[in-house]
């Protein structure tokens, strides 16, 4: 942290909470419940797998690997399965005719937006007792953090 005279104890107290939210949300009990109130079945790293691809664009397995940190043949097997389910398609990279992009197709995307409004309507339960100026400054200060913690992990503060 570059200025020291702040006040350490609301930051541990936010990276407390982003941190139990995090793992919270990860949990598979967690994941049983949002499949289930989303009427899929789709596992966790199938799920994070499919979202990365669709938010990434047609992406190649390896740079697909390279973002989770894992060798190729890892990623392979769970986008063989999204593949056999029909949640992703394999296109030519026009690039390099021999490699191919990996996107999702309508089925996989549909799956997707299903799943983010379970979670919304999880949020939305959680915060059913909040004020609405009171959501709008939560939305407020996520988007503004959400946006400076990727400054700072990216190296361009």
């Amino acid at each position: 942290m570059s200025d020291t005279t702040t006040d350490l104890a609301p930051i541990a107290a936010i990276e407390e909470s982003i941190s139990l939210l995090a793992r919270r949300a990860s949990l598979p009990r967690v994941h049983k419940q949002l499949n289930a109130r989303a009427g899929v079945s789709m596992g966790w790293y199938a799920y994070i797998a499919l979202y990365w691809i669709d938010a990434s664009g047609p992406l190649r397995l390896t740079e697909l690997a390279d973002h989770f940190g894992v060798v190729p043949s890892t990623v392979c097997r769970h986008v063989q399965q999204l593949e056999s389910a029909g949640l992703v398609t394999k296109l030519k990279d026009p690039a390099d005719g021999r490699a191919v992009r990996i996107s999702p197709t309508d089925k996989g995307r549909k799956i997707l937006h299903e799943l983010s409004e379970a979670r919304r309507s999880v949020i939305a339960d959680s915060l059913s007792t909040w004020k609405p100026d009171e959501l709008e400054a939560l939305a407020t200060s996520l988007q503004r953090l959400s946006a400076d913690f990727d400054e700072i992990t990216d190296g361009k503060k």
